[in-house]
C-alpha cells in the first residue's frame, strides 16, 4: 500500500475515533451510529495486456460520508489496502470507474472494490483476471450479422458477449426469416418468424427484434458467424458471476429506457439490457419498458422454453419458462 493512503486511512481514523465513541453516549432517540459501508466488485472488463478496466459500486455508506473508494489488486494473493497495488477515485455512493495500469500481460491478477468511512472500511468481492486476454478481439471490432448491422462487443464475467439485441431479418445463408406481423400467422407458428414491437420501426432501433423459438434454434442460424444463443445454464453461470440472481439484473440493466423505479439499475459491465418487451402467444405486444425476455436454446418441454428475464420493479435477475410461440429478443455471445 502507498504512504499517501496509509498516511490518510490513519487520519481518518484518530480524526474520527472520539465521534464514534462520543455516539455510545448519544440519547435515546438519536439516529442510529453509523456502520460499515457495502461496496460492491461489479465487473472487469476492456482487458488489456497491460491494463484493465473495474467497476464497483458503494450500494450504502452506511449512514457516514464516505471518505475514500477505489480498486485494490494483486497478482499472488487477494488484495487489500496493505497488501497489492491500490487506486483511489473520488469519494461518494453508486457506481465508479478504476483504471488499472502497469500490468503483465498472461498474468493472472484479483482485484476488488473497497470504500472507507468513519467506522470502518469494506471490500468487495475478489474478481479474477488475466491482463492480455481482451485482445483475442473481444471489444476490439464489431460483429456483423447477415444484413450488415453492427454490434458492439465486450467481455463480461468470462463470456464475449453482444451489447445490442439483434435485428437481422435473415438466416446465416441468406434466406429470409418469415414475418410474424399478422396475428393469425404467428398464433400458428409454423415457422421460424420475427417481428417489430408494435411493427413501429422506432421501437426497432432501440430494443432490436423479436423472434419466436424456431427462429432461435434453426440450424441455419440467426447469429453472426461465429457467434450463438446461450444456453440456460450459461444464463445462470453469467449471473452467479455478477453476484447472483438477487444483484445481476440491476448490474445489468441500462439506466436509460426502462420504467421508473429501474430498481437498482447501474449498467455496471456495459451490457446495457433493455426492456424490450415480448410477443405473447396470441401475437400481443406487451411489456415495453417494463420487462427485458431472451431465448436461451434450452427446451423445457414441447411446448416451452427458458428464458432469461429482467423487470423495471426489482434488480433481480430471472431464467424463466416461456411458450415457444413467445416473440423474445436474442443476445449472441461468441463461440
Amino acid at each position: 500500500m502507498n504512504s499517501a493512503v496509509n498516511f490518510w486511512l490513519k487520519a481518518f481514523r484518530k480524526e474520527w475515533s472520539w465521534g464514534i465513541a462520543s455516539l455510545f453516549f448519544a440519547c435515546c432517540g438519536e439516529d442510529p451510529p453509523p456502520v460499515a459501508p457495502t461496496v460492491t466488485t461489479l465487473q472487469v472488463f476492456d482487458i488489456a495486456s497491460n491494463k484493465a478496466t473495474v467497476s464497483g459500486q458503494v450500494t450504502s455508506d452506511g449512514g457516514a460520508p464516505i471518505l475514500m473508494r477505489g480498486m485494490c489488486w494483486s497478482d499472488s494473493v487477494d488484495p487489500d489496502l496493505y497488501v497489492g497495488d491500490t487506486l483511489t477515485v473520488k469519494p461518494g455512493k453508486g457506481l465508479y470507474l478504476g483504471y488499472l495500469t502497469g500490468l503483465s500481460s498472461g498474468r493472472t491478477y484479483r482485484v476488488r472494490a473497497f470504500a472507507i468511512n468513519q467506522v470502518d472500511t469494506a471490500y468487495g468481492r475478489p474478481l479474477e483476471f488475466v491482463a492480455g486476454r481482451g485482445t483475442d478481439g473481444c471489444g476490439l471490432a464489431p460483429a456483423y450479422d447477415i444484413d450488415s448491422n453492427s454490434y458492439p462487443t465486450r467481455e463480461i464475467a468470462g463470456f464475449c458477449w453482444m451489447l445490442r439485441n439483434l435485428r437481422v431479418t435473415r438466416y446465416t445463408n441468406g434466406d429470409s426469416i418469415a414475418s410474424g406481423t399478422e396475428p393469425t400467422r404467428w398464433v400458428q407458428n409454423t415457422e421460424g418468424m420475427h417481428r417489430t414491437y408494435a411493427h413501429q420501426a422506432t421501437y426497432l432501433s432501440t430494443y432490436g427484434r423479436l423472434y419466436n423459438y424456431k427462429a432461435a434454434t434453426d440450424p441455419r442460424g440467426l447469429c453472426p458467424t461465429g457467434w450463438r444463443i446461450p444456453t440456460a445454464e450459461e444464463w445462470t453461470t453469467f449471473t452467479s458471476r455478477l453476484e447472483g440472481d438477487a444483484q445481476a439484473g440491476g448490474i445489468l440493466k441500462s439506466t436509460q429506457f426502462w420504467s421508473p423505479p429501474n430498481t437498482a439499475a447501474v449498467d455496471g459491465g456495459g451490457f446495457r439490457a433493455l426492456p424490450g418487451g415480448y410477443t405473447d402467444d396470441r401475437g400481443s405486444d406487451a411489456g415495453i419498458t417494463l420487462q427485458g425476455y431472451w431465448w436461451s436454446t434450452t427446451e423445457t418441454n414441447p411446448w416451452n422454453a427458458k428464458a432469461f428475464h429482467l423487470r423495471h420493479h426489482t434488480g433481480a435477475s430471472f431464467v424463466v419458462d416461456m411458450p415457444k410461440k413467445s416473440g423474445l429478443t436474442i443476445r449472441c455471445i461468441r463461440e
